[in-house]
């Protein structure tokens, strides 16, 4: 294969793995092809082939972010290729110092990327390879130890092994083989004569990716079947309205959308509720500005439930005699007392679709407007409190952010809910995505999770990250649906919580210690 088909075919395995409708299995070897590219590209052409591998798989996994804002989409299109071209300089400059190595020391530097891609403000963490095994309810119970990013490890091993598995079965040539290192012992095998290697030293790859599935897939079985599940009797409601996000945010459906979610409120509260969930900005009003807050309030003292609900918000700050707003995608819990228990507002914030990137440090981007939101960032990890048990609301893609789960997690959290808008997809694969995604935070935290969205798709998941009650995409059309079920808790702790979210941490700075070694005993050796 050519540079560039190696790139794009990689870039469309590794998209397609992440569609979350039975293609997840490619992603064991949909790294293979970029190997092969490392070794194939100069310096000067690395970049742009990263690129471009880059660009193929933000298009195949990403395009419905279109439906979001186009500017969301041309954001991400520019930043999210230019990440992938420099991730590929780094990885290439890592080869040529450890090229014997390299395959195996390709895993921290990905993990480490997968981590940095959870900070800052461009932070989009959608692609961890982990995630292609989100809907593989054995093989996802790996996700207690070191998470999505453990996942991601095992993915990545078993396309190191298959790689070498190819080198060791297809003859050498120019057009395919890269650098290798054998099971045990430092090979180069463009080196290597295949014709005089033996069976068995061919097929030892092969023993070692049947021996990683096997293990994988058995502790799944056992912590499936060794976790035991407490029924609270404490029971929830989730109430998924389908209404478009054209019709949204229309002043006139104000007052038919708050008595809707009353109507379906009052539902719960005949079959005895006790929390009752509502989706992101589920009352798009200022409602703790407004009598409708109290409105709302009040109906829930009569009934005697709890709400959780999402809203916009804002607040008004006063700098040298100047009124200024700033803006929050917000959420409390409404209790039976009728009161706001305080408000969290969003922590991690969608880049181009939520904000502009840098806003904060270049305030004149406040000024740009191509159609996106502009909220500020919250910075309170807040949790609230019902019936005693702790829980944060995790807003829209703040799901997928399995440390900041984490950090609610070691503040006390008994479980995990997540509201989202998901109208913004319509019917593309965005929503099935963003869905497969948060379940593994049940499995991470062995905590039930519950997520409510707008147009679906929402469910129950146990702490085995079990689906218990799910209403699907648009489900049941203009009507909507209630789910309910009961929380159920477990004595099981996972060790991801506890610790095991210290690894890509510790890949990323690892990654950093090798990229700067190997950066400076190159630059040594071109220097000599």
């Amino acid at each position: 294969m050519k540079k560039w088909q190696l790139s794009i075919f990689s870039g469309l395995l590794f998209g397609f793995s992440l569609w979350h409708i039975g293609f997840g299995f490619i992603s064991l070897f949909a790294y293979v092809p970029y190997f092969a590219l490392l070794k194939r590209c100069k310096n000067g052409q690395i970049f742009w082939y990263g690129i471009l591998w880059g660009l193929t798989f933000t298009l195949v996994s990403l395009h419905w972010i279109v439906t979001v804002k186009i500017i969301a989409l041309i954001g991400l299109m520019i930043a999210l290729p230019i990440y992938f071209g420099v991730f590929t300089i780094i990885s290439k400059i890592i080869y040529k110092r450890f090229s014997g190595i390299f395959i195996w020391i390709f895993p921290i530097i990905w993990i480490g990327f997968e981590y940095f891609m959870t900070l800052g403000p461009l932070n989009f963490p959608w692609f961890n390879i982990g995630y292609s095994f989100a809907n593989y309810y054995y093989f996802a119970q790996f996700a207690d130890i070191f998470g999505v990013y453990g996942l991601s490890l095992l993915i990545l091993l078993i396309n190191a092994l298959i790689f070498i598995l190819l080198q060791r079965f297809i003859p050498c040539n120019k057009h395919f083989i890269l650098h290798g290192t054998g099971i045990g012992h430092r090979v180069k095998f463009m080196d290597t004569d295949k014709s005089s290697a033996s069976f068995s030293y061919k097929i030892k790859p092969f023993v070692f990716i049947v021996i990683i599935i096997i293990l994988w897939y058995g502790y799944g079985i056992y912590r499936v079947n060794s976790i035991k599940l407490r029924d609270t009797k404490f029971k929830i409601a989730i109430i998924q309205l389908n209404i478009p996000q054209e019709e949204k945010w229309e002043p006139k459906n104000l007052e038919p959308t708050i008595k809707k979610y009353k109507e379906y409120t009052k539902r719960c509260v005949d079959d005895s509720v006790d929390l009752v969930i509502f989706p992101e900005t589920a009352i798009p009003y200022y409602i703790t500005h407004s009598l409708l807050g109290k409105d709302i309030a009040n109906f829930a003292k009569i009934n005697k439930v709890n709400i959780v609900t999402g809203f916009p918000n804002y607040k008004k700050d006063i700098k040298n005699g100047l009124i200024s707003y700033k803006y929050y995608n917000s959420a409390s819990l409404i209790t039976k007392d009728g009161e706001f228990q305080g408000i969290y507002n969003k922590i991690k914030l969608v880049p181009f679709g939520e904000c502009i990137p840098f806003f904060d440090k270049f305030p004149i981007l406040r000024k740009l407007q191509f159609g996106q939101a502009n909220f500020e960032n919250g910075t309170e990890y807040k949790l609230f409190t019902t019936d005693g048990y702790k829980f944060p609301v995790l807003i829209c893609f703040e799901g997928i952010f399995p440390i900041l789960c984490t950090k609610f997690v070691n503040k006390g959290a008994d479980f995990l809910i997540n509201i989202t808008n998901d109208a913004w997809y319509k019917r593309s694969i965005g929503p099935y995505q963003h869905c497969a995604n948060t379940k593994l935070r049940a499995i991470e935290n062995r905590m039930s999770f519950f997520r409510a969205a707008n147009t679906g798709i929402s469910y129950m998941a146990n702490p085995k990250g079990e689906t218990y009650q799910l209403a699907g995409l648009y489900e049941n059309g203009t009507q909507g649906k209630i789910l309910k079920g009961n929380l159920y808790i477990t004595e099981t702790t996972s060790i991801f919580s506890q610790a095991g979210y210290l690894m890509p941490i510790i890949f990323f700075y690892i990654a950093i210690i090798v990229l700067l070694y190997s950066f400076i005993k190159l630059h040594g050796h071109y220097q000599s």
